[in-house]
């Protein structure tokens, strides 16, 4: 099924080329949907493992091969046919995508690691926990946290091309602050509603403690404060040294994991989310401050400031929302819609009028006034 699936991804990768979005965010609902109702159905008709792989699949399979129906409905020009086939090319198209390959590969087992290395050394009881959060952090909260960027590669794509580079420094910019903000917004909510959570979705004594909560967290807005600007290099195919750092980042999750779990053997998934912790700071924070910083073409003070310094700023404010309701003593359910609230309205103000700065607060305005991304990427 995957050999079957992988080619395939051209498909709707073929809608974004063609900056058909809303066609290519209408094939990714309906695999959602599709996804969640062939399980349940699944399941609910006593199937097992094999036909829950079999009915997700073969789903994908036809959402994947009808995007190519729907770019053709809108598009007539594009078109499938033996003579593009050309030998020639074969080699620079595999040499460039072995790059690709790498890159996603190093993804793949640095979302993968935790889970593998709770089951491995951590006690069975904890297991669930330490699934739920590597769940919510490293696969619910990446993909949200991918959204924006990845629907502005069509429209990067062409900027260099037309000699328009600051557009490109200046998305990258505006990018980077809007998704961290959204993901520190996140990570505050899953840490005020953790405990509750936790409790009714696993049951009670289920919940690990707040420590390798704040360790994957952490991780996590590290991992997401640069994700903008990855995929922007990789959709404008500057993406080599980036897919080492992302394969370098693989190894040392596995390495580092085992290690702080091996330094902490009276809780070792506290000391694997430690480990994982130190993997997203040297295998992600430190080099792709360099890298970033040297692609963008920024001086070093401009860079700093929107890439490191305002980031930080935010994240300040969150942790002062969380003081402010441990020192006004605010516990139980309206401690939690105070800090909801305050999380809610706060970190958008704090965002809105400190983080971004005049350009984009401007371009959001038209955003906001248009509704069409179209309209405001010319």
């Amino acid at each position: 099924m995957a050999l079957l699936r992988v080619p395939l991804t051209v498909f709707p990768a073929t809608l974004l080329g063609l900056r058909e979005l809303v066609l290519r965010q209408i094939v990714d609902g309906a695999y959602a949907v599709y996804f969640l109702l062939g399980t349940v159905a699944a399941l609910l008709a006593g199937g097992k493992i094999l036909t829950l792989i079999l009915v997700t699949n073969i789903g994908y399979l036809v959402i994947m091969g009808g995007s190519f129906g729907l770019a053709k409905l809108r598009h007539p020009e594009v078109e499938l046919a033996w003579r593009f086939w050309s030998p020639g090319k074969i080699w620079g198209l595999f040499a460039n995508s072995f790059f690709f390959l790498l890159y996603n590969l190093g993804l793949l087992f640095q979302r993968l690691a935790g889970n593998l290395l709770a089951g491995k050394l951590g006690a069975l009881r904890d297991v669930p926990e330490m699934f739920v959060l590597l769940t919510l952090f490293r696969v619910v909260g990446w993909s949200l946290a991918d959204i924006v960027s990845n629907t502005l590669i069509p429209y990067i794509n062409g900027f260099p091309l037309e000699g328009r580079w600051d557009r490109v420094v200046f998305f990258s910019k505006l990018c980077t602050k809007f998704t961290f903000a959204l993901a520190l917004t996140y990570t505050a909510l899953i840490w005020f509603y953790a405990d509750l959570g936790i409790r009714l979705w696993l049951g009670p004594g289920m919940f690990l403690g707040y420590g390798p909560l704040a360790c994957l967290g952490a991780g996590f807005l590290i991992d997401v404060l640069f994700l903008s600007t990855n995929n922007f290099m990789r959709g404008l195919n500057a993406h080599r040294r980036l897919s080492f750092v992302m394969a370098g980042y693989a190894v040392l999750s596995f390495v580092l994991g085992v290690a702080g779990a091996k330094l902490m053997p009276e809780s070792p998934l506290y000391g694997l989310s430690a480990g994982l912790l130190a993997a997203s700071v040297l295998g992600q924070g430190l080099p792709l401050v360099w890298l970033t910083g040297r692609w963008v073409g920024l001086g070093l003070r401009e860079f700093l400031d929107h890439f490191l310094f305002r980031p930080a700023l935010l994240s300040a404010a969150a942790g002062a929302i969380y003081l402010g309701a441990r020192l006004g003593k605010l516990h139980g359910p309206w401690g939690l819609a105070c800090e909801t609230v305050a999380v809610l309205t706060v970190l958008p103000a704090v965002c809105w009028w400190m983080v971004f700065d005049a350009e984009e607060r401007e371009w959001l305005s038209g955003l906001f006034a248009h509704f069409r991304l179209s309209e405001v990427m010319k």
